[in-house]
This record gives C-alpha cells, structure tokens and sequence, in this order.
C-alpha cells in the first residue's frame, strides 16, 4: 500500500512538473527563424532624391557653376508606391519584382523648367539576404542587376539600371511578416547604359516595405 502510494505521488509528481518543463524550453528557443524561405507579396511607399551630379557626405544634391556664372544644385524630387513579389531562397540568395509608380515634382533642367509628372515602372533584381538570431533582416541586390523599365510617363520605354539597393528591417516571430526599410544612408548609383542621366547620378531614398508570406 505504501509502495503504491510512493508510486502515485512520483507519477502525480511528474505530471504536474512536465508541463512547466516544456513551457520553459518553449520560451527559450528560438522565436525567429535562421533562415526565412519561401515567396512573399509585398507593399510600400517613400520618397527619393535623384541627384544629377551625385551626392555630397551630407546628403544633399552636388553643385555646379552655370555658364552664366549661377551656383546650381539639381535636386529631382519623387514619391513612389509599389507592389512586388519577393521570392527566399533557404541559401540566402533571391530575387523580386514589383511595379511601381511614381510622382516627380517640377525641377530646374538644362532647358528650363521640367514640368511635375507621373510614371511606372517595374522594377526587379537578384538579391541576397541574412536574418540575425535578433530577428534583424538585411536584403540587398546584386551588383548589376537591379533594372528598373519605365511603363509609362514622359521617360517611357527607357530602362536604368542602379546598384547600391538595399532594405533593413525587421522579422515577425514565426517569420510570416517582414517590415523592411530604406535607409538615406543606402546610395544608390546609376550604372551604364544611363539613357538620359550623366554618369554622376546618385539617389538616397526614405521609405517601409511589408512583405507577408504566402507560400514556399
């Protein structure tokens, strides 16, 4: 009777305690993932400044001297907004594309003033990635293959290609939403062939994307 009852109180003993021993691994391990995998759709919206001349270390629009003897810095103001698919691979490496549209204002050009106006674009690129243990996400393209087609507005039918893109961010425990950012701090430069830009070109851009999975 008593061996029993010894018996009972150990078997009570252990499932009262397991439950708190799962909790506790539970809480401990690892709530984002090394490696995130799979495709995710995505949203967002910012700002650029596309600087003709290239930018300074302080971030604004390099100068020059007019033939008639002005101070100028060109300055081309645009928002945009855009949709895309991102795609994961489990290596570290992918790609996405999104169309995207745009609304520059009016700027001072070579000729005069250059009148505000609308575009599309579709946008795509390799990229690769890494996510920390902290659920910290850097996304970055591929020297040479981000391309941006103009669709429509008064740059239509011309192609740019950029390097320097980039997004930081964050990982949602689970690794089902991604909320990526871009950074001033990221220059991006246009690279040959520059259809209408001189080879100086340079944009910082501020601006979140959100990126929700939707399968692997």
């Amino acid at each position: 009777m008593d061996r029993n009852i010894r018996n009972l109180v150990v078997t009570v003993t252990i499932i009262i305690i397991a439950p708190f021993v799962l909790f506790a691994c539970a809480t401990t391990s690892p709530s984002v993932p090394q490696v995130i995998k799979g495709q995710y759709v995505s949203t967002g919206e910012g700002m650029c400044i596309v600087a003709p001349l290239g930018l300074k270390p302080n971030l604004t629009p390099s100068c020059t001297q007019t033939p008639q003897g002005t101070t100028v810095c060109p300055g081309i103001m645009q928002s945009w907004s855009g949709e895309g698919v991102y795609l994961f691979n489990k290596d570290g490496t992918g790609s996405f594309t999104a169309l995207v549209q745009f609304v520059t204002d009016s700027f001072q050009g070579p000729s005069g003033l250059v009148p505000s106006s609308g575009a599309v674009q579709k946008v795509s690129a390799k990229i690769h990635y890494n996510v920390t243990t902290a659920g910290r996400i850097t996304i970055t393209a591929d020297p040479g293959t981000y391309t941006s087609e103009v669709i429509s507005g008064p740059n239509a039918n011309r192609t740019y290609h950029i390097n320097g893109w980039a997004r930081k961010g964050t990982v949602a425990p689970g690794g089902k939403i991604i909320i990526v950012n871009s950074l001033v701090t990221d220059i991006m430069s246009f690279m040959p062939p520059l259809a209408d830009l001189p080879p100086t070109t340079q944009s910082t851009c501020n601006g979140s994307n959100v990126l929700i999975w939707q399968h692997d």
